[in-house]
């Protein structure tokens, strides 16, 4: 289980098929999926404000809208360890997990070697 701040609010993470479909993972599209979830990570490792956005808009969805995941980000003094959260968020998630971590290790590698 996950927590997040954002806004001085708790927010659990959870992880379900409809929040694949809506980070744009599909069905018998293994290559596709890998791309994407590749983009995703190495999003959330480097820092990309407009990935952590995308997630957590589709995370956090009925929860919160857009603009005020935009807004929390942008008074977040402690962003770096939101992204820290949401990486291990998707290393850990059952439905994510073998996928995630098979892409984040080489791209981890990758990003101290720049």
């Amino acid at each position: 289980m996950t927590k997040i701040k954002l806004n001085d609010k708790k927010y659990e993470l959870t992880m379900h098929i409809k929040d694949l479909k809506e980070l744009g993972l599909v069905p018998n599209d293994s290559q596709g999926n890998i791309e994407k979830m590749s983009g995703i990570m190495s999003g959330l490792m480097t820092g990309d404000v407009f990935t952590l956005t995308d997630v957590l808009t589709s995370l956090l969805k009925g929860q919160l809208k857009r603009g005020e995941i935009e807004d929390a980000l942008s008074k977040d003094e402690d962003i770096d360890k939101l992204f820290d959260k949401v990486e291990a968020f998707f290393e850990t998630s059952p439905l994510t997990k073998k996928m995630a971590t098979m892409i984040a290790q080489p791209a981890k590698e990758a990003l101290a070697n720049l």
